[in-house]
């Protein structure tokens, strides 16, 4: 049998940016968090000073609270500090991420380290239009060579539609720079399935591969008024293989388990962003420097890395789930059941946007119970639950820490946490 499908989309936005002239005050911490101590060998500098530390540019400016349109409440009135306005908005990779807080604005400051007015290339408001006409046809193959198997081949394009990035802290001088491309992909499967032991087992196989073009992340960026900006990163790509068993092992014990393994990587990436760690270690790494990006006449490519060939985020190479459901008759016309499923894991990167290692979900386990008790005939039951039993959280890697202070969020769901309950159907 040969079943077609398809999906039609005409897609339609308008984006417009309207913007005043500010710039960010920065309460910005030492460049080297080691202080003057002794570290591994090293000896740190513990020089808090943004515009002598070391690798900074010299044209960082100390202002005071009284220069400021806004301050947050709690700021350092000593160590404020602001960049002069230029036209690539590049910022020292030493004030990149924890190392300098955005606490304020003022006026933005010319060259010549004079407050005031600086209208540069700032327009009152830039308008853009994206627009894109989309057809995803989806194909598949089955063939039956009898009544228990049955093979399948499947092939289908998909698109999750481009635009305007609204999440930019700053504004850019062009609404094309606000804009990103449509990601695309294509899915190619194959697989069998059906049942084996006389309908007393039933099987499933996949094997697929994903590939994801024009793939959007949210990348850092180096700027440190825009940490993130919507980008497409090129092509990424998923291989792998799904399989799962369910087996009656008597009329009332049935188990199943299944199985993916999986490999996913970034097969093009060039001029991602360097996490911190990376930025750490540029002088030895793989992260372009300040005089290699001058080296290779792209001052564009300081702080930028390759990513190609690297694993994907949230894609561990294996996850295996084992799953009991039994049941035996109690007292006089009633039944207790019981269902168990569990799982392991191996570990992944759970940083969608810089893939920085410092949090990460390491190899782990989890486990949910459900008991219950109700009439054969099924008009009603009380169950008690508890999911998520071993609580399987992140990690924290101190040694990708470049604070290495600890000090670090990380958002957790309730999939984190053990949850226990009464239901009553």
């Amino acid at each position: 049998s040969i079943d077609l499908g398809g999906r039609w989309t005409d897609l339609d936005k308008t984006g417009a940016i309207s913007q005043v002239s500010s710039t960010w005050i920065y309460d910005v911490n030492p460049c080297d968090p080691r202080g003057p101590d002794i570290v591994n060998g090293v000896p740190g500098t513990g020089d808090n000073n943004p515009a002598t530390c070391p690798e900074l540019h010299g044209d960082a400016i100390q202002v005071t609270a009284a220069d400021a349109l806004f301050l947050l409440p709690g700021a350092d009135a000593n160590n404020l500090w602001t960049i002069p306005y230029r036209g690539d908005r590049r910022a020292p990779s030493s004030w990149i991420g924890d190392r300098a807080q955005a606490v304020g604005l003022i006026t933005p400051v010319d060259n010549e380290g004079l407050l005031g007015r600086h209208d540069g290339p700032f327009t009152p408001t830039n308008g853009g239009n994206f627009s894109q006409n989309e057809f995803m046809p989806q194909l598949t193959l089955r063939y039956r060579p009898n009544d228990n198997h049955s093979l399948f081949f499947r092939y289908a394009e998909s698109f999750k539609a481009g635009g305007f990035d609204t999440g930019v802290q700053s504004l850019p001088d062009d609404v094309d720079e606000l804009r990103f491309e449509s990601e695309s992909g294509d899915s190619f499967e194959f697989g069998s399935k059906g049942n084996l032991w006389e309908g007393r087992a039933r099987y499933d196989v996949t094997v697929f591969q994903t590939t994801f073009r024009d793939f959007q992340v949210q990348a850092p960026t180096g700027l440190l008024e825009n940490p993130f900006i919507a980008i497409n990163a090129g092509e990424q790509q998923v291989t792998g293989v799904e399989m799962s068993l369910t087996t009656a092992v008597t009329d009332r014990l049935t188990l199943n388990v299944a199985a993916a393994l999986m490999d996913g990587e970034f097969t093009f990436f060039p001029n991602a962003g360097c996490n911190q760690p990376e930025l750490r270690d540029a002088a030895t790494g793989p992260c372009f420097t300040e005089a290699e990006a001058i080296a290779a006449g792209d001052p564009e490519l300081e702080g930028r890395i390759d990513r190609s060939g690297t694993k994907s985020p949230k894609t561990p190479d294996y996850k295996v789930v084992f799953g009991v459901d039994w049941e035996t008759p109690i007292f006089d016309g009633y039944l207790l059941s019981l269902n168990a499923k569990g799982y392991i894991s191996d570990g992944f990167l759970t940083d969608t946007s810089g893939f920085d290692p410092v949090i990460s979900m390491d190899k782990h386990e989890d486990l949910n119970l459900t008991v219950g008790i109700g009439p054969q005939d099924g008009q009603w039951e009380v169950a008690i639950y508890g999911r998520n039993l071993l609580e399987p959280k992140v990690t924290y890697h101190p040694q990708d820490d470049v604070q290495d202070d600890g000090y670090i969020s990380q958002h957790l769901s309730r999939n984190n946490f053990a949850t226990y309950g009464l239901r009553f159907r």
